[in-house]
């Protein structure tokens, strides 16, 4: 049957009897046992013919494709979840931008005023240092994942005043 629509699908053998003809390879199709069990396959088939070219049979070929389509829906969910992670990083990322906007609007406003500079200095700083931390778990992520991250387990020092 088809994977999507779950319904029967010809039977490649069948269909190389009637048209002489390889079949090629069927996507997305499911056999299923009498026990109820299904198995992703692919499948072709191919007619057979005698010395004189008539057609005395065909030959059937299932491949089982469990492993591959475990592959392919894993392949898709890590997709998802980089997306999400993106999504996710892309909104913190442009959290401390605003604050920092803001404060350079104030400073242009001010005419240069020491006192509001100096206090707008705090802000552009914190927000800043929110951007560098950000940036430095991305490193680490992606350090992490191609691992290029090397974790050193050491006893915590006790210091005593």
């Amino acid at each position: 049957m088809n994977e999507d629509s779950r319904q029967p699908v010809q039977n490649p053998a069948l269909r190389a009897l009637r048209d002489g003809a390889v079949v090629a390879m069927a996507s997305e199709t499911i056999l299923i046992a009498k026990q109820g069990k299904e198995t992703p396959i692919d499948d072709s088939a191919a007619p057979i013919r005698d010395a004189h070219g008539i057609m005395t049979g065909a030959v059937l070929i299932f491949r089982d494709i469990t492993e591959r389509k475990a592959s392919e829906r894993a392949l898709r969910d890590a997709d998802r979840r980089k997306d999400e992670f993106l999504a996710v990083l892309a909104h913190e990322l442009r959290n401390p931008l605003a604050p920092m906007r803001n404060a350079l609007e104030i400073v242009r406003l001010s005419a240069d005023d020491p006192a509001i500079v100096r206090n707008v200095r705090g802000t552009i700083e914190r927000q800043v240092e929110h951007m560098v931390r950000l940036t430095d778990d991305l490193l680490d992520v992606s350090r992490i994942t191609r691992d290029r991250l090397e974790l050193r387990r050491k006893e915590p020092s006790i210091s005593r005043r």
